[in-house]
């Protein structure tokens, strides 16, 4: 068996007759058009690892804000699906729709486990953000910022986003830390006490995600079996 087998093999195992835990992730985007394609791969990437199995467990989609309006897919569980429906968007970069994009989020039937906030770019009226950051935390939803580039405002706004929601803001060393950080955050969603235990890769990247992952209050998850996690090497 391949590493790739090993790894969803293991994430997607719990103890017999427990089902594992439903997990729903969305990633919204900020920034040029050719961000959204480093998404796409590394989305890519994650679902064919997690989902190599044919597990339904994990369920993802995009969001990006792209010639004035919001794009997002629709949910995805299986291998590339939420990546691929971002090629149909052939637009412009837009300024950001954070509000809205939350308050859609805040609205839907099932809670949204992880928001997963990409980019380099913030328009949005700070107060009405944070307010919505703060219902979708009550509600149980926690945000991850993952900010790129040198712009100090939009650094500052996605740290108070993720502090305001009690997530993780994280300033990445650049645009490629985005798929080393991707799939250790998917692991936390599924087995954090294994990825809290595990000491960090010499990573800058996926330590200080780690290190922030480390400052919040565990998941409360089904048991399941103990799992080696490849990013850990």
């Amino acid at each position: 068996m391949n590493n790739t087998e090993d790894r969803a093999r293991r994430l997607l195992a719990g103890r017999p007759g427990v089902p594992p835990p439903q997990r729903l992730v969305e990633i919204m985007i900020s920034g040029p058009l050719n961000r959204v394609g480093v998404v796409r791969q590394s989305l890519d990437q994650l679902q064919r690892e997690l989902l190599h199995d044919g597990g339904d467990n994990l369920r993802l989609r995009v969001t990006a804000f792209l010639d004035g309006c919001r794009h997002t897919t629709p949910w995805s569980n299986r291998p590339i699906d939420a990546g691929d429906q971002t090629l149909r968007w052939h637009c412009f970069q837009g300024q950001t729709l954070f509000v809205q994009a939350l308050q859609h989020s805040y609205d839907e039937r099932e809670r949204i486990d992880a928001i997963v906030i990409f980019g380099d770019r913030f328009d949005d009226r700070p107060v009405p953000t944070l307010e919505i950051a703060g219902r979708l935390r009550a509600r149980g939803t926690k945000i991850f910022a993952f900010h790129v580039g040198n712009d100090r405002n939009s650094h500052l706004a996605y740290e108070q986003l993720a502090q305001h929601n009690g997530g993780v803001f994280v300033p990445l060393t650049g645009e490629p830390a985005f798929a080393r950080v991707l799939p250790v955050l998917t692991d936390y969603m599924f087995r954090p006490a294994e990825t809290l235990r595990a000491p960090p890769p010499n990573d800058v990247d996926v330590r200080a995600l780690v290190e922030g992952l480390r400052s919040q209050p565990v998941l409360q998850l089904p048991p399941s079996l103990p799992a080696r996690l490849p990013w850990k090497r």
